[in-house]
């Protein structure tokens, strides 16, 4: 009965009555107004023809069935043609809407005008959504300046962020990308701090501004700077530019005019978080500490939560002197870490602050402020607990052992008796030896007892390269104050450094130099380098937004990382963990005779001196180094491990450190010659044990 309802009569067989009836309707449900209904309308026509089609003769139905079906197409493709002729009106109309809009800059700019514009009929009519769509993007292929929050809105309404394939196949795959940027945000600047000027193009300056960010992000540095040139002579008060000039200055090591760059940019937009960051650290770097502060502080008082101010201002107060001030806010930058879940677990993104907040409560490893006083006698008692400890792991009452229990129950001659005690005495007097200095100069009270200047160069090599050691603390401070010893280590920890090596496929003496001297001419850092590029020149929400549309590519674990340390490290990146790894990969072909000694020095020198030149500080050393061990983890097989965080932690707040003995800016040149004689001499000593051991195992033989 719905058929007849909707016709507005009563059942009845006279197929005219139901034409006419169905003729009315359609004034009411006109096709272009009301598709819906019609098609209802439609439904119940052909239903009711139906019905009457039953009680009437074949023939006659056939008939006038045919009359009807005529008639009714004649209509359908009379109301089909002039729903054509309005909507291409209609959509000729909302293109020049359009035009117009766009034509005007500062009315283009504001979301609002774009709402009102597609709150337009032809926007939500089913039949002319794909002819409208085209027509824009047709339009925005040419014409596509336009912020990010309206982008979003074009989005919301014709999905095309999902519709990549699609609009390549009808345009081009550059296009389908820039729409990509645009809607995501990851390449967004700001429209909203330019002058009304007269006769001014700003199409063509956006232009330049658009072409400098994708140069700059590409590293060509060269082109980007004909780019500013043009653009500085268009307009020169652009925030967005004004940021993007620092980062062009910072790219080419410039701090001067990078920090004029980011003031400027400040100028005429004050929130620009990454210039103030930049500007910030530039200032921190060359000591401007009180600058420093009272920026912070102002940044603070309107984001009272903001982690790089308040760890700024602690670094700051540490340089200064102000202890207890720099202690108040590195606790309360680990207290706004501790609460955002996104930083989880990344304990490199605290390591630094850490590192700071150990050295200002023991002023005898290099913090200030505290007077010196006497040890505790349970600071005494944990001191000497530790150096038992090292002695324990140092393995050499075993070596004791063993020589007893071989001299009670064998018989050996006298002159092979003697050759095996001397070089065992030897080790446990020369370890024992350095415990006790070790443990002389943790006396808080104490000055540094002087080291021979062979032993200091040495242990500097030590500190930069033993957080790469595999183990748990211990052994990691083990092999800080010691270097694998020809005794101890080459006979049992033999297989342990080949394993170390095999974990990164180094299997021969040619891969291992191979491997030395990638770290030192290219390693980590360069490729940290290019996506820092890329990253540092977006801003701070364009850069998150960058990030989160790389999701499925291979470096998005990468692109975190180095989002954590843009304002955090120095601009020579990770090349700590390279550094690291170059010496460290020394020490172990020197004490595998996989290469020469003289060599390895040499190597392990130019590796440090690369340090003192990239770095300022034990500090920025060590956050540098873990920022780029997470980098590297997913190809280098190194699987998280929290030892080496808990042990530069333990540099740092050890007093038994040898942070506290030397200095960063140490001179690596002046004992290098004597150190070469000395390896010459331990090299040739070497080599007589060993041989004196292999004849010793052929005669039992």
């Amino acid at each position: 009965m719905e058929n007849w309802r909707m016709l507005g009569i009563d059942p009845t067989k006279d197929v005219s009555l139901i034409k006419k009836s169905y003729a009315k309707k359609l004034k009411i449900y006109h096709p272009e107004n009301d598709p819906e209904g019609y098609q209802r309308l439609r439904e119940a026509y052909e239903t009711s023809l139906w019905q009457a089609k039953q009680v009437q003769t074949y023939s006659a139905f056939e008939s006038e069935q045919e009359e009807i079906h005529f008639l009714i197409s004649q209509q359908d493709d009379m109301t089909e043609q002039q729903s054509k002729r309005d909507g291409n009106h209609q959509l000729q109309v909302f293109m020049k809407d359009v035009e117009t809009l766009y034509n005007d800059f500062f009315s283009r700019i504001q979301e609002e005008n774009w709402i009102t514009l597609l709150n337009s009929e032809l926007v939500w009519d089913v039949n002319q959504k794909s002819d409208l769509q085209y027509s824009l993007l047709s339009f925005f292929e040419n014409y596509h300046y336009l912020p990010h929050s309206v982008w979003l809105l074009f989005d919301n309404i014709f999905d095309w962020s999902n519709q990549t394939n699609l609009i390549s196949e009808q345009f081009n795959q550059e296009f389908a990308e820039y729409l990509l940027h645009q809607i995501s945000g990851s390449k967004e600047m700001s429209y909203y701090f330019f002058k009304e000027m007269d006769h001014f193009n700003y199409d063509e300056y956006l232009k330049l501004r658009e072409e400098i960010l994708n140069h700059l992000m590409e590293g060509n540095l060269e082109v980007a700077k004909g780019f500013f040139e043009k653009a500085f002579e268009l307009y020169a008060e652009d925030p967005d530019l004004l940021r993007m000039y620092g980062v062009f200055h910072l790219q080419q090591a410039d701090e001067i005019s990078a920090q004029d760059s980011f003031t400027n940019a400040l100028i005429h937009n004050p929130m620009d978080f990454d210039s103030f960051i930049f500007r910030a650290q530039i200032q921190y770097r060359s000591g401007q500490y009180e600058k420093v502060i009272k920026d912070c502080e102002n940044l603070l008082s309107s984001e009272s939560k903001n982690e790089e101010a308040l760890s700024l201002i602690g670094k700051c107060h540490y340089q200064l002197g102000n202890v207890k001030e720099a202690r108040h806010y590195f606790d309360l930058t680990l207290d706004v870490l501790d609460d955002l879940e996104d930083f989880e677990d990344l304990d490199e993104f605290v390591l630094e602050e850490g590192m700071y907040l150990d050295q200002s409560y023991y002023p005898a490893l290099g913090g200030i402020g505290s007077d010196p006083h006497t040890a505790s006698h349970k600071t005494l008692i944990l001191n000497f607990c530790w150096w038992l400890t090292l002695m324990f792991i140092a393995r050499n009452w075993i070596y004791l052992l063993l020589f007893f229990l071989l001299e009670i129950f064998t018989s050996l001659p006298l002159i092979i008796t003697a050759i095996l005690f001397v070089p065992v005495t030897w080790e446990v007097i020369k370890q024992s030896k350095v415990e006790r200095l070790m443990l002389r100069n943790s006396q808080m009270n104490s000055k540094p007892v002087e080291q021979k200047s062979t032993n200091a160069l040495n242990l500097y090599l030590r500190c930069l390269s033993s957080i790469c050691v595999k183990s748990y603390v211990g052994y990691s401070a083990f092999y800080t104050h010691h270097e694998f010893a020809p005794i101890r280590d080459i006979w049992l920890r033999r297989r342990s450094l080949k394993k170390e090596l095999k974990r990164w496929d180094i299997h021969n003496n040619y891969e291992l130099k191979k491997k030395i001297d990638w770290h030192i001419t290219e390693g980590y850092q360069h490729e940290f380098n290019q996506i820092r590029r890329r990253l540092s020149v977006l801003s701070l929400n364009a850069r998150s937004a960058y990030i989160e549309s790389n999701k499925e590519h291979l470096d998005y674990h990468k692109m975190i990382f180095v989002a954590l340390g843009i304002y955090k490290i120095r601009p020579s990146g990770i090349a700590a963990f390279d550094i690291a790894w170059s010496i460290y990969f020394c020490r172990i072909g020197r004490a595998l005779g996989h290469i020469d000694k003289d060599y390895a020095l040499e190597i392990m020198i130019k590796a440090a001196q690369k340090a003192q030149q990239s770095y300022t500080n034990w500090n920025e050393y060590m956050t540098a180094y873990f920022l780029g061990r997470h980098f590297a983890e997913g190809e280098t097989k190194l699987e998280y491990d929290e030892s080496t965080f808990y042990y530069i932690r333990h540099l740092f707040n050890s007093l038994s450190t040898p942070l506290k003995v030397l200095n960063w800016n140490y001179d690596l040149l002046k004992d290098y010659k004597v150190n070469k004689n000395n390896l010459t001499k331990e090299t040739n000593l070497f080599k007589y044990w060993r041989k004196k051991t292999k004849l010793i195992y052929l005669n039992k033989k």
